[in-house]
């Protein structure tokens, strides 16, 4: 859905690592993993669960967690037994979303006519059939060298604090190094530019026919 208030700012990820300092920001109980962590570790009895310790993926490593206690939903898993149905958040309707939430902070979107996932379906539809293209077909802006140096340490430094063991396991910093490599490769921090999108007559001309 669209915000309720009206006010909502577009930021992508690589507009939020513009606009922080990370390396501040790794120093900070801020980071929002750990605030929300600290805050409800106030008034409840919690505990972070590492997700990368385990050998399956994160979500069997999650459920077969000891510290969630849930060996039945943990055996299912592993049996296959428990499917869970994907998000439709992957990498392709992800760049449409961001399109249409752009679109919207730009008011080029009436939220009283079209939902976030109507739009977002037009969007994709507009793309691909009447275009003939695909998500991969726009431009990409993306992280500097910098930025991905700076979030790389926030998360070693995060993990060496919180999972002090596991970080220097086998499966501990050389693999969180390996698989962050693994995601700049896949450019998987990168993320459409929107304002190029917006600014493409192609894309003026359909606007305003909403």
């Amino acid at each position: 859905s669209w915000d309720k208030g009206g006010s909502l700012v577009h930021k992508n990820f690589v507009t939020f690592l513009a606009s922080e300092n990370i390396s501040s920001y790794a120093m900070k109980e801020s980071r929002y993993t750990i605030s929300t962590y600290l805050y409800y570790k106030k008034h409840f009895n919690v505990s972070l669960v590492n997700m990368h310790a385990g050998n399956g993926d994160s979500l069997t490593n999650f459920l077969c967690n000891p510290t969630l206690n849930a060996p039945n939903t943990c055996r299912k898993r592993q049996r296959n037994e428990l499917q869970v149905e994907k998000s439709n958040q992957v990498k392709g309707t992800e760049v449409y979303d961001e399109i249409a939430m752009a679109a919207y902070a730009e008011g080029l979107i009436d939220a009283q006519q079209y939902s976030r996932d109507m739009a977002r379906s037009l969007i994709q539809k507009h793309q691909e059939s009447s275009l003939n293209r695909t998500s991969f077909d726009f431009s990409f802006i993306c992280p500097s060298a910098h930025q991905l140096h700076e979030l790389l340490e926030v998360s070693i430094k995060t993990e060496r604090e919180y999972f002090p063991e596991f970080f220097e396991s086998e499966q501990g910093e050389a693999e969180l190094r390996k698989k962050f490599h693994k995601m700049v490769s896949r450019s998987q921090f990168c993320s459409v530019d929107t304002e190029e999108v917006l600014a493409d007559p192609l894309w003026k001309n359909y606007f305003v026919q909403w």
